[in-house]
């Protein structure tokens, strides 16, 4: 598939918009506290996650469409941080629970819940004042991506998890040196400014628009491409919350679950109007397009705007058929995936940000511009911890494992991680109904946290 063929995806002053794809580096963890083999490579989540699990519990809920159902939660020190002071909360029962659809309401509640309680936890002045985070930001951040196997995916451990990511006024001095992305023609930039960031957003929109987003309590902005090509919003589709409050309501539930199925049921609907196959295809497949006039017909079907159904002609347009001989050539060269190959669907994430800077005087709990940012991807497998927005930069990529933490850092970290689990669950205990906590402590490097 010629790659300018994608040209026609974006708009034309898209290279105007600053970017910084190179500056923001976070370090790795000490030598003797990274990934095994056996680690990286084990489908036994006790086995991956060991050594790295700060606190788990059960969590029951018995909701009226799936019956009573139990998951498991854990807060996990990540492996590969995306900033010194992050976390990530998983379900590790062990089941296949890899969207937000698979997990219960209860485990739901918890989890966003958490969410919260991490905004206000960072907003702590005490907090702040012992980590040094004034004057940084944050962003909860959630890939989903459950049916993509056969190249990089923005979600490769398949279980349900949100990124807890923080990150402090010395990390973001190196986006005071963005750039222009200059020129979206290049791999890398296809990975970072996907072909669907102009497009997806107003599919979401005219599909969300059909949505009450609960009293204006949540709203959705018209969307305008400009907007973040100048700087003034993130990239992807937004959904205004009133205030951080939000995301411990059943409202944001909600509307979290309907953003899944607007996704996952929208972008099916592409992909039969656009192959006549609705079904995610069969591991190193993918379907073979209609003729154009079929793919025209089928989407002059779909009720979408008469703008959006030209930039969907446009996508049709800039697919190939990917043919058993390529596959076979793509399943020989990583590269090639990437450029070539789509991501199944559905595929997005979700963040959860502000643009206000955390101080004493004015904490990020107290926030009134919180956005829900949704971005769908089709070729990029950069998902929401590792490509987002920050410092007014709307497209930043979190450049990862770039030497090594000190010791003395990463047990800071530790403490952080350490409080924050401490501060969260009595939270989480009184409205979730938990059970089998499992709370450890780290001892060393080798052996990482351990049960107590």
């Amino acid at each position: 598939m010629p790659i300018d063929r994608l040209a026609a995806l974006y708009p034309d002053d898209v290279n105007d918009m600053p970017v910084a794809w190179h500056q923001l580096r976070v370090a790795g963890p000490p030598a003797s506290y990274r990934l095994t083999p056996q680690e990286r490579d084990s489908a036994d989540l006790s086995e991956r996650f060991g050594r790295r699990t700060i606190m788990a519990f059960d969590v029951r809920s018995n909701d009226p469409a799936t019956g009573p159902q139990v998951d498991r939660l854990a807060f996990i020190d990540k492996a590969v941080p995306h900033s010194l002071y992050d976390l990530m909360c998983a379900e590790v029962s062990g089941a296949a629970k890899a969207t937000v659809r698979d997990i219960g309401r209860q485990t739901a509640s918890a989890v966003w819940r958490s969410a919260y309680n991490f905004v206000a936890f960072v907003s702590r002045p005490e907090v702040q004042r012992a980590y040094g985070l004034e004057g940084g930001q944050l962003h909860l951040a959630l890939n989903c991506d459950p049916n993509t196997r056969d190249r990089e995916s923005i979600q490769a451990s398949k279980q349900f998890h949100l990124h807890f990511l923080y990150w402090t006024q010395q990390e973001l001095a190196a986006l005071q040196r963005a750039e222009h992305s200059t020129d979206t023609r290049t791999l890398l930039q296809r990975r970072l400014v996907d072909p669907l960031a102009f497009v997806a957003p107003a599919v979401i929109a005219e599909r969300l628009d059909a949505f009450d987003l609960e009293n204006g309590a949540m709203t959705l902005p018209p969307f305008h491409p400009a907007d973040s090509i100048h700087g003034r919003k993130p990239m992807g589709s937004l959904i205004r919350l009133s205030d951080w409050a939000v995301l411990r309501s059943p409202a944001f539930l909600h509307t979290i679950d309907r953003v899944h199925t607007c996704i996952a049921e929208t972008s099916a609907q592409l992909q039969e109007a656009f192959t006549g196959q609705a079904q995610p295809p069969e591991l190193w497949h993918r379907h073979a397009l209609l003729p154009p006039s079929a793919i025209r017909s089928n989407l002059s079907k779909l009720g979408f705007s008469a703008r959006t159904t030209v930039a969907l002609h446009h996508l049709a347009g800039a697919l190939s058929d990917v043919s058993p001989s390529l596959m076979d050539f793509m399943k020989r060269h990583g590269g090639a995936r990437r450029q070539h190959l789509v991501l199944n669907n559905p595929c997005y994430s979700l963040n959860l940000y502000t643009p206000a800077h955390n101080s004493v005087a004015d904490p990020l709990i107290a926030a009134r511009e919180v956005y829900l940012i949704i971005r769908v991807n089709l070729f990029s497998a950069i998902g929401g911890a590792g490509l987002l927005c920050l410092n007014e930069v709307p497209c930043v990529r979190i450049v990862r494992e770039q030497g090594a933490f000190s010791e003395p850092l990463w047990r800071q970290r530790i403490r952080f991680q350490s409080g924050f689990v401490s501060y969260n669950y009595p939270l989480i205990e009184q409205t979730a109904k938990t059970s089998a906590l499992v709370d450890y402590r780290f001892g060393d490097f080798e052996t990482g946290w351990q049960a107590v």
